[in-house]
C-alpha cells in the first residue's frame, strides 16, 4: 500500500509539472524579434533567396565551362552544277564528281579571351547580390509594417488596462453610492449617473478591444504564429540607440553594388574589342578529301590558330562607355537623394524623441497631483460640496494622466525602433 501511495503520488507531481510547464509555456511572452523573425519566414518572399543563388550558381557553372573545349559536328551532301578540272590531256586525273560528301567535327579551345569570361563571372556575383540587398529592402518594409502592427497592439491595450482600472474605481463608488441611496444620503439620480458613466466606458472597451483583434489577426498572417491575447505582447525595453550615427541600410549597400556593377559591366565593354586567341582542330571523311584531285572517300584533318579581332565592337564603344557613365551619376543622384530623406527622418525622430522624454519626466508629477486633486473631490463629494459630476471629471483626469503616462512610455519606444530602422541598426 505504501508502495502504491509513493508510485500515485509520484506521478500525480509529475502530471502537475507537466500542466504548469504547458501553462508557463502557453503564456510565454513574445517579443518584437520573435515576431520579425516569424514574420520574415513566413513571408512568401523569402523563398526568393534560395532562388537567387540557385541562380548565381549555375550561372557560374555554365560560365565556367567557356574554358572547355568547344565541339561540333556537322555532316552535308551536295549537288553542284560544274566541277573543276584539268584540261591537260593524257594527265589521267579522273574529273571530280558532281555529287559530294562531307562529315567532320570541328574543335575550338579558348587560350585567351581578353577577360570577357572571368568579367562575366564577376558581373553575375554582383547581380545576384544586388538582387539579394533588393530583397533585404523588402524585408526591412515588412518590419516596418510588423512594428507598426506590434506597437498599435500595444497602445491599444495600455488603453484597455486604464480603462478597465477606470471601471472598477466606478464600480466601488457606485456601490458606495448604492448604499448611501439605501439610507437615503444621496440622490438615485448619481447611481444613475454612475451606471451611465460604467456603459460609456464599456463602450470605449469594445472598441478597444476589436481594434487590438484586429491588430493581433493581422500579426498572425504576418507571423504564421497565433496570438491571442494582446498580454501576451512583451513591450521590449529601452535603450540607447541615438549615439549610433553610423548608416547600415540595405538600400545603401545597393548602390554601392550597383556601381560596381557598372565597372564590370566597363571591363566586359573593353574584352569585347580585345582580340582573342583559341587553338582549333577539324577532322572529318569526305569525298573528296583535302587533295581536291582525288575524287574519291578520304579521311582528312586540319588544326592550328586563330585570332579573331572584331572592330565593329570599336563603333559603339565610346557611346557605351558614356551610357555606363549616365547610369552611375544617376545612381549616385538617387543615393544622395536617399540619404538627404533618411536625415529628415533623424532629424524628425531626434525631435521626437526630446518630446516624449521631456513628456514622461513629468508625468509621474501630474499623476500624483491629479490623485491628491481626485481625493479632496471624493471628500468634497462625500460631504455634499460638489456634485457627483464634478468628482467624476477628477476621476477621470487621473485615468488619463495614467493613460498618457503609458502611451509616452510606448511611444518612446515605437520611436527607438523606428529609429533602428531608419539607420539600418
Amino acid at each position: 500500500m505504501i508502495r502504491t501511495f509513493v508510485s500515485n503520488s509520484h506521478f500525480i507531481l509529475s502530471l502537475w509539472l507537466s500542466v504548469m510547464t504547458l501553462g508557463n509555456v502557453q503564456a510565454q511572452s513574445i517579443t518584437i524579434d520573435s515576431v520579425h523573425t516569424w514574420s520574415e519566414q513566413n513571408y512568401p518572399l523569402i523563398a526568393k533567396a534560395e532562388l537567387i543563388r540557385r541562380t548565381q550558381r549555375y550561372t557560374l557553372a555554365n560560365l565556367a565551362k567557356g574554358y572547355l573545349p568547344q565541339i561540333s559536328t556537322t555532316a552535308q551532301a551536295t549537288y553542284q552544277s560544274d566541277v573543276i578540272t584539268v584540261p591537260i590531256p593524257n594527265t589521267g586525273i579522273e574529273p571530280l564528281s558532281k555529287d559530294q560528301y562531307k562529315a567532320y567535327a570541328d574543335l575550338n579551345q579558348t587560350i585567351y579571351d581578353g577577360g570577357a569570361i572571368a568579367a562575366k563571372r564577376q558581373l553575375q556575383r554582383l547581380t545576384s547580390s544586388l538582387e539579394s540587398a533588393g530583397l533585404e529592402k523588402d524585408l526591412y518594409a515588412l518590419r516596418e509594417r510588423v512594428n507598426q502592427l506590434f506597437f498599435g497592439a500595444l497602445l491599444l491595450h495600455t488603453q484597455q488596462q486604464q480603462i478597465n482600472l477606470l471601471i472598477e474605481q466606478l464600480r466601488d463608488t457606485k456601490k458606495s453610492v448604492d448604499s448611501a441611496v439605501r439610507f437615503g444620503a444621496a440622490y438615485r439620480s448619481d447611481a444613475d449617473q454612475l451606471a451611465s458613466e460604467i456603459l460609456i466606458q464599456q463602450q470605449r472597451l469594445y472598441e478597444i478591444e476589436a481594434g487590438i483583434a484586429a491588430y493581433l489577426q493581422m500579426l498572425q498572417a504576418f507571423t504564421g504564429h497565433r496570438i491571442d491575447n494582446a498580454d501576451d505582447l512583451q513591450a521590449p525595453i529601452a535603450k540607447d540607440v541615438w549615439m549610433d550615427t553610423e548608416n547600415n541600410r540595405p538600400e545603401l549597400k545597393a548602390f554601392e553594388l550597383r556601381n560596381k556593377l557598372y565597372d564590370k559591366q566597363l571591363k566586359l565593354l573593353q574584352a569585347q574589342v580585345t582580340p582573342r586567341l583559341s587553338l582549333f582542330g577539324q577532322g572529318g571523311y569526305g569525298k573528296p578529301g583535302l587533295n581536291q584531285l582525288k575524287n574519291e572517300f578520304d579521311w582528312y584533318y586540319i588544326a592550328g590558330e586563330r585570332l579573331i579581332w572584331k572592330f565593329s565592337a570599336l563603333y559603339t564603344l565610346k557611346n557605351e562607355k558614356r551610357i555606363l557613365q549616365v547610369n552611375r551619376q544617376e545612381n549616385n543622384v538617387q543615393r544622395e537623394t536617399f540619404l538627404f530623406n533618411n536625415r529628415l527622418s533623424q532629424i524628425q525622430q531626434a525631435n521626437e524623441k526630446l518630446k516624449t522624454d521631456q513628456l514622461i519626466a513629468t508625468d509621474q508629477t501630474i499623476i500624483a497631483l491629479k490623485e491628491n486633486i481626485r481625493e479632496a473631490a471624493k471628500a468634497k463629494y462625500e460631504n455634499g460640496v460638489i456634485t457627483l459630476n464634478d468628482y467624476l471629471k477628477e476621476l477621470n483626469a487621473v485615468s488619463q494622466a495614467k493613460l498618457n503616462q503609458e502611451l509616452h512610455k510606448i511611444q518612446a519606444l515605437s520611436n527607438q525602433y523606428n529609429r533602428q530602422f531608419t539607420t539600418g541598426n
